[in-house]
């Protein structure tokens, strides 16, 4: 039994002094999960950890992949001095923009080493160099309306990018034409948003920032957005005068001014007029102690003439007669604003005020609704819903599609309400041609031509306009300047053509 003892205190301080000089085995942790590093810098270090002693390691090595950890390769190998003092530090460079997994492996002196990666295995380290910022792919922006002094804007934004955070996009507005901008609202990469700012100004400024997890920053060009500017008229007299202003040029009605200067027509060309001037008719809007069939003598009155009737004013501007014929004239019938067969519409032509703004969703599944309602046969309920998206980020197509289906049901009064209900960001040349073509049918000759020379020379619908302002001037009697109009629209080999042919 004491022999058994002492051998067994010696075992025990033997166990000890080996306990204390036994090289540390490293030992197997639970793998963390994979770090994720997103850098603009191409190079980094990459240190070994978790090993003690520098001088009980060999060696280490340095292992890259570049597919996700589908395959491994060596990249850098470093042998260790006996005498080291510091751990071995790795420099990694990667050879371009991507995702890199990193991979250390530690062999001990006593032989001992880390596992190599294999196929298929997570990198410790996942580093992503990402030196481009965000692109541009999409800012639009749309003045949704104007009340109490604030501003509702349509934004609708995409920005691409392979390393986007959750909410990579700030919309940005300015009110001071681009000398300062605010943020007003976060997002996603891609998405449609309606913000309300100060309308305090003529015109504003949008413009997207967004970053990338690397902290690459993309700034876009700003779009500018003008307001309408509200009149305010000091008195009576300046009502008249503004009235006067809004009023179609006499060039666009085919009327020569005082000047007789030959009119000029949307696409620039002028139309000498041929035709004698048509006699002065009396009429209620005549300057009192006019005689009838005696035009306004020119300076004869002030410019601005209080509790006088626009038409008069414009007359005397225009060097024409000082009334339309009204009421049953000699040898004819009476005539009305618009022939008997397009009685006036009591359909609405502007959408609710109050009424809140769509965008993204919202306003696409109303335009689907007032589309589904179109082609099932219901109307009033397609024209409500199109009504309704005037206040929308889809205003534009749903007034289209609303001024085509009033086109087909033969309501030319609504189209002309609506059209001259628009504010002007979403007057467009769609619409006015739309207006052009319901004021010829409706017999107000001098409101299409007006509507037909505001088309846009460049504009899709400009030669169809041109067709209307010639038919306008045809049905006006202005035969020599109608016929200039058709000649110029005859030359081609479209259907636009072939009518103005048949009209000359």
């Amino acid at each position: 039994m004491r022999q058994v003892r002492v051998a067994s205190a010696t075992l025990l301080a033997i166990a000890a002094v080996t306990a204390v000089d036994a090289v540390p085995t490293p030992t197997a942790q639970p793998a963390p999960q994979p770090v994720r590093e997103y850098t603009t810098q191409p190079t980094r270090t990459v240190s070994l950890a978790n090993l003690g002693d520098a001088k009980l390691v060999a060696k280490a090595a340095l292992y890259v992949s570049d597919d996700g950890g589908s395959s491994w390769r060596k990249d850098q190998e470093q042998v260790v001095a006996e005498n080291a003092t510091a751990l071995p530090v790795f420099t990694f460079t990667a050879p371009k923009d991507g995702a890199f997994g990193l991979w250390t492996v530690a062999t001990m002196r006593d032989g001992r080493a880390e596992p190599e990666p294999v196929s298929g295995a997570a990198p410790k380290l996942n580093l992503v160099v990402d030196r481009a910022s965000p692109t541009l792919e999409r800012l639009e922006t749309t003045l949704g309306g104007v009340a109490d002094g604030l501003a509702t804007l349509a934004v609708s934004w995409k920005i691409a990018d392979a390393n986007l955070g959750a909410e990579p996009v700030s919309i940005e507005v300015s009110t001071d034409q681009g000398k300062s901008f605010a943020a007003k609202q976060t997002g996603a990469a891609e998405g449609t948003s309606a913000i309300t700012v100060s309308a305090a100004n003529a015109e504003l400024q949008v413009r997207i920032v967004a970053h990338d997890l690397a902290g690459n920053v993309l700034t876009s060009p700003a779009k500018a957005v003008a307001l309408p500017v509200a009149a305010k008229p000091a008195d009576a007299e300046a009502q008249l005068a503004a009235a006067v202003a809004a009023l179609p040029a006499p060039a666009e009605l085919g009327v020569a001014g005082r000047s007789s200067s030959a009119m000029v027509t949307s696409g620039g060309s002028p139309l000498a007029s041929a035709e004698p001037a048509p006699q002065p008719q009396a009429g209620p809007s005549a300057a009192p102690g006019t005689p009838a069939g005696t035009p306004a003598a020119a300076g004869n009155e002030p410019d601005v003439v209080a509790n006088r009737d626009v038409e008069a004013r414009y007359a005397r501007e225009a060097g024409a007669p000082v009334a339309q014929q009204r009421g049953r004239q000699p040898g004819g019938e009476t005539e009305t604003a618009a022939p008997a067969n397009q009685p006036a519409s009591n359909r609405p032509t502007t959408a609710d005020a109050s009424a809140p703004y769509l965008t993204g969703a919202a306003a696409d599944s109303a335009l689907d609704a007032a589309r589904q309602a179109d082609s099932g046969g219901d109307v009033d309920g397609a024209l409500g819903q199109y009504l309704r998206l005037h206040r929308s980020s889809v205003a534009k197509t749903a007034i289209s599609e609303e001024l085509a289906l009033l086109r087909r049901l033969g309501d030319h009064a609504t189209i002309v309400g609506i059209v001259n209900a628009l504010p002007p960001e979403l007057r467009t040349d769609d619409a006015r041609l739309h207006a052009a073509r319901a004021s010829l049918a409706r017999g107000d000759n001098a409101g299409a031509a007006a509507w037909a020379a505001k088309v846009r020379a460049s504009a899709d619908e400009a030669r169809e306009a041109l067709l209307v302002l010639g038919r306008a001037l045809k049905a006006d009697g202005r035969a020599t300047d109608a016929r200039r109009v058709f000649d110029r629209l005859a030359g081609g080999n479209d259907e636009i053509a072939a009518q103005a042919r048949a009209e000359r």
